[in-house]
């Protein structure tokens, strides 16, 4: 991870910071940013425990620089630098680039369902809102004439006592103001959520979900190429959105292959994505079973529907056997690469709120995704993955790496206090070897 951040362009993390000398000295970003780097490789998103394991773990230490900042320091950091740490997935696929694991001429598109950090509780329609608001204005007017009959009886006292010098200051009361006329009404049956007011209510295959749709296109060997988050609950809108950002990508990361042929589930089937899309790549996109199939006529015969021509074109290349062999890849490309986000990254939940915050922290672990890709295609020399690799064991290690596995007598799990000071020996030691 300190050979990544070596090779990253720190340019715009160091321009938020002031050069004049005055404040207390920050943490040096390229020390916060491998610790958070690392962490999101490893499935660990909470700043809290980004702090704990900076104390716990050894690998975080090194990274760490054997520093302990915490845990509001690691969100300041998040926050701050949102679009910088969102860059990263354009630095991490030139680093993918230069190892020759960015081949575009077949590249898979899908969209899965990630929870955000609201409850679907706490949804509100605007009756519902009106009750509640209601409710609460109760119980402030009946605080509010509690206070004014105080005040009064006080007031009543005082005009007692100083009869000539309250009249003298005495004002008149200002009349209410109006309130200005709405232009549209509001819709009584739409739904807000209180805690994260731009996520949605979802329905995936196994129930719901309050959060957003998130989006990645990858390549055959799992690289993501471009990612997007959007509020939409399907997937036909995101095609041209999804390649307009993969050209915006790889121009970015200075790639100028583009990509051949997309593969594509049939959330993204419709026939303006099939007919009316720009300098369009090939497109497989596996036609959907639901929409209008042409109602039957009088005399018994069904009607033709409009995208009967573009149905039948589609089955026929889809059914041929370059056809089969091409789309049969999108379960080994794109679907994997959710799969390690969600279980092996733990980034079924943002720890964020916001359609822009949680876009650029999808567009981060995706980023971190790259290298740990990279890493488990090309292993260090002498590694265990480069000795599976080089004996043809498919039992490869896994895409998550183990933090102090290989140290830390815990096998990964979490230290107890006898084995964090072992940890936190061991590592003073390689600190103090290394200089």
């Amino acid at each position: 991870m300190r050979d990544v951040v070596d090779q990253l362009d720190l340019g715009p993390f160091l321009a938020a910071y002031r050069a004049d000398g005055h404040g207390h000295p920050a943490y040096d970003p390229k020390t916060l940013l491998g610790v958070l780097l690392y962490a999101y490789a490893t499935g660990v998103r909470s700043s809290r425990q980004i702090q704990r394991r900076c104390i716990e773990d050894l690998a975080f230490r090194v990274l760490a620089g054997n520093s302990t900042p915490d845990h509001v320091t690691i969100a300041r950091f998040r926050v701050r630098h949102e679009q910088a740490l969102a860059g990263l997935l354009v630095a991490s696929l030139r680093l993918c680039a230069e190892a020759g694991l960015v081949r575009l001429g077949l590249v898979a598109l899908d969209g899965t369902k990630v929870a955000a950090n609201a409850a679907g509780k706490a949804n509100r329609t605007l009756a519902k809102l009106d009750e509640e608001v209601a409710a609460i204005l109760r119980q402030a007017k009946a605080r509010l004439k509690a206070e004014a009959a105080e005040r009064q009886r006080r007031y009543q006292q005082r005009v007692a006592e100083h009869a000539a010098a309250a009249r003298a200051r005495g004002k008149p009361s200002s009349l209410p103001l109006k309130p200005r006329p709405r232009d549209e009404a509001a819709n009584p049956n739409a739904a807000a959520n209180t805690t994260d007011p731009d996520s949605r209510f979802l329905r995936t295959r196994t129930g719901t979900v309050q959060g957003y749709n998130a989006q990645a296109l990858a390549t055959e060997h799992q690289v993501v190429v471009a990612a997007g988050l959007t509020q939409d609950a399907n997937d036909v809108q995101q095609l041209r959105p999804m390649l307009r950002a993969v050209r915006q990508t790889l121009a970015t990361a200075g790639i100028a292959e583009r990509p051949a042929t997309v593969l594509a589930d049939s959330g993204y089937w419709s026939i303006a994505n099939l007919t009316t899309i720009p300098d369009a790549p090939e497109l497989l996109v596996w036609p959907a079973k639901t929409g209008r199939t042409g109602k039957p006529r009088k005399d018994g015969q069904p009607s033709e529907s409009k995208s009967d021509g573009l149905r039948a074109a589609m089955f026929a290349k889809l059914r041929s056997e370059p056809g089969k062999a091409r789309y049969a890849k999108r379960k080994q490309t794109v679907e994997p690469v959710f799969g390690q986000l969600k279980e092996q990254q733990d980034a079924r939940r943002f720890t964020r709120r916001g359609l822009r915050a949680c876009e650029a922290e999808w567009k981060l672990l995706c980023g971190t995704h790259n290298p740990a890709q990279a890493l488990a295609l090309h292993p260090p020399p002498g590694s265990r993955g480069d000795r599976c690799l080089r004996r043809g064991d498919r039992r490869r290690p896994a895409h998550r790496p183990t933090p102090s596995a290989a140290q830390s007598p815990c096998r990964g799990r979490l230290p107890t206090h006898q084995q964090s000071r072992q940890l936190a020996a061991a590592s003073t030691r390689v600190l103090s070897e290394t200089g």
